[in-house]
C-alpha cells in the first residue's frame, strides 16, 4: 500500500473503490470486470512508485480503475439479487407444492363449496380417526351412551343455558 501526500486523490479513490467492489463479492460474481480493475490499479501503482510521478496518466488510470471497480460492484450486486430472487421463487414453489399435497384438516364454508362430496367425506373420516386416536379411551362399562335430540336425531343435544319456564316471584300466602 502506497501512502504519499503528493499522490492525487483519484489514486486513493481507486484503491477504495476496489476494496468496496471486493467486499460486495465482485471477485466471485463479476470476475472479469474485477480483474480488469485490479490490473488498472496495478498500473496506477506503477505510476505512483516511479521515480518521477507523472500525475496526468496516474489520474487517468486511477479514474478508469474507479469506474471499472464500480461496474464490477454493480454487476456483483445484480447477480446476488438475481440469485436471492431465484432462491425465493424456488422456496415459494416448493411451499406451494407441499401445501397441495396436504389436504386441510379443517375447512371453512368457502373451501367446503369448492370441495367435492367425496373429499369432504374423506376429511371427516381422517378427522374422526385422529380424534379417536388421541382421545382418552374409557372401558366399555364406563362409556355413556350418546343422547340424541328428538327433533333432529343425528344432531347432538343443545346445552340449556336457562330453564324453559321463567322463574316467577313466589308470593307467600298467609
Amino acid at each position: 500500500m502506497i501512502l504519499n501526500a503528493r499522490l492525487p486523490l483519484e489514486f486513493f479513490e481507486a484503491r477504495n473503490a476496489l476494496r468496496i467492489a471486493q467486499s460486495e463479492g465482485a471477485e466471485q460474481y463479476a470476475n472479469d470486470s474485477y480483474q480488469r480493475a485490479v490490473q488498472l490499479m496495478n498500473n496506477a501503482d506503477e505510476y505512483a512508485t516511479s521515480k518521477h510521478i507523472d500525475t496526468k496518466p496516474l489520474i487517468a488510470v486511477s479514474r478508469d480503475a474507479v469506474q471499472t471497480a464500480e461496474d464490477a460492484r454493480e454487476i456483483a450486486v445484480k447477480k446476488l439479487d438475481e440469485i436471492r430472487l431465484a432462491n425465493e421463487r424456488q422456496h415459494r414453489a416448493m411451499h406451494r407444492r407441499n401445501r397441495r399435497r396436504k389436504p386441510p384438516m379443517r375447512c371453512n364454508r368457502r373451501t367446503k363449496l369448492s370441495l367435492t362430496r367425496r373429499e369432504i367425506k374423506q376429511q371427516r373420516l381422517r378427522r374422526n380417526r385422529m380424534r379417536r386416536k388421541h382421545a382418552p379411551t374409557l372401558p366399555a362399562h364406563e362409556r355413556q351412551p350418546r343422547k340424541l335430540n328428538p327433533i333432529w336425531p343425528t344432531a347432538r343435544p343443545r346445552p340449556r343455558l336457562h330453564s324453559r319456564r321463567p322463574k316467577t316471584m313466589q308470593s307467600s300466602h298467609v
